[in-house]
């Protein structure tokens, strides 16, 4: 109830029987499936099978004594939703070993796939003042309602190769084809390789002694993909649009974001060069690392100017690159026993800069994307202080 201020409600009011209940439930199920086949000799095949189902319920009441109402009408609200994706894999391995060599090669085809469904209601001036938030029907006044249906997939082909030579000689090349649902007609499907080397040193016949227990170099090299918007956002959306028609008022759609059917895949190809190491039986151990990452076609939202009649639209904008080191190194000061103690240390830096956005190495002040500088940054006015008494004359310039 209202108290001796009209302008402030009684915050104990909702837990007053019958005045406001706001009841949510979710349930999930997830699963993981997988058969093996052994088809011929050092071929086999695997198949998993990943669904996942989430269903959500939500039950609004707010009476009109609670606190939202304040003593108008009773509002009830009802939601349901639905969310199901599911992983289906489908994997080839053939493996062989044959004196120093040893080779493994997998092929893959996967899918994965999401439905999302949402349905609610919400009314108000109902011919209740219960706890029910059931048979809206009855309600006099429908303030919204509507429906929403979401659907994405991801297609991809991948091939492996792994091989090993001595146990000290390490290769590893890989291709994978990926398409997604999200991006337009000739744009959908990536390609994107990588490879990494690996050189066991401390295998080697000259690394004698009993320094170092692990010693080894490795390099790669390979280019990553990104989806990054939402299901279909290359083709824009409409909005609601009110308007006089024969004097009264109308309903109609309008543009509500721009379309562009050029989006494709962000890509990110990073080179990657490492040092791993054990000292002394692995009293000491760590890693050190060199990398730099390049992506380009970056899937951001660019501000537009309002007389476009569009506040902003999603494009594939400019190059931005990051560079770093990391070391990490972990000491077992007490290895083993009743107490054990490790300390671990770990260093890094990375340094991320715009190279270009539109072919032209200007910045874009607008969007506050400046070449050189990292995505986000902080730009405002400097502060350089305030007029005092006696400098008029130089504020006035």
């Amino acid at each position: 109830r209202p108290g001796a201020d009209p302008l402030l409600w009684n915050p104990l009011a909702d837990f007053e029987e019958g005045v406001y209940v706001d009841e949510r439930e979710a349930f999930r199920v997830f699963s993981n499936i997988f058969a093996e086949i052994d088809l011929f000799e050092n071929l086999d095949y695997r198949m998993n099978f990943g669904p996942s189902l989430q269903v959500y319920r939500r039950g609004l009441f707010q009476g009109s004594n609670s606190a939202a109402r304040q003593g108008g009408n009773a509002l009830v609200r009802k939601e349901h939703n639905r969310n199901f994706e599911y992983t289906f894999e489908n994997i080839l391995t053939y493996r062989l070993q044959k004196e120093s060599h040893d080779l493994n090669v997998t092929g893959v085809y996967s899918i994965q796939e999401a439905n999302y469904e949402e349905t609610f209601v919400e009314a108000e001036d109902v011919p209740y003042e219960t706890q029910i938030y059931h048979n809206l029907g009855t309600a006099e006044t429908i303030n919204d309602f509507g429906s929403d249906l979401s659907e994405w997939g991801i297609m991809s082909v991948m091939g492996r190769m792994n091989y090993e030579f001595l146990g000290k000689y390490m290769l590893t090349l890989t291709g994978r084809w990926d398409g997604s649902s999200r991006l337009a007609e000739g744009n959908k499907w990536g390609f994107f390789p990588s490879a990494a080397a690996l050189w066991r040193i401390s295998s080697e016949d000259f690394m004698s002694g009993d320094l170092f227990s692990d010693l080894r170099l490795r390099a790669s090299y390979g280019v990553t993909g990104h989806t990054g918007i939402d299901p279909y956002q290359t083709r824009g959306s409409l909005s609601r649009s009110y308007y006089s028609f024969g004097g009264a008022s109308g309903l109609g759609f309008r543009p509500g974001t721009l379309a562009n059917p050029d989006l494709k895949w962000e890509s990110s190809a990073t080179a990657n060069l490492g040092l791993d190491f054990g000292l002394w039986e692995g009293r000491v151990a760590g890693t050190f690392e060199v990398y730099q990452t390049h992506t380009s076609d970056l899937l951001l939202e660019r501000q537009l100017p309002i007389t476009s009649g569009f506040n902003s639209v999603f494009e594939n904008v400019g190059e931005t690159r990051n560079r770093g080191w990391e070391l990490g190194v972990t000491f077992r000061n007490i290895p083993s026993g009743d107490f054990s103690w490790e300390t671990n240390l770990n260093l890094f830096g990375n340094k991320e800069e715009i190279l270009d956005l539109y072919g032209n190495k200007e910045d874009d002040v607008g969007n506050e994307w400046f070449i050189g500088e990292p995505l986000t940054v902080w730009y405002d006015y400097e502060k350089v202080g305030v007029w005092q008494l006696g400098e008029e004359d130089d504020a006035s310039i």
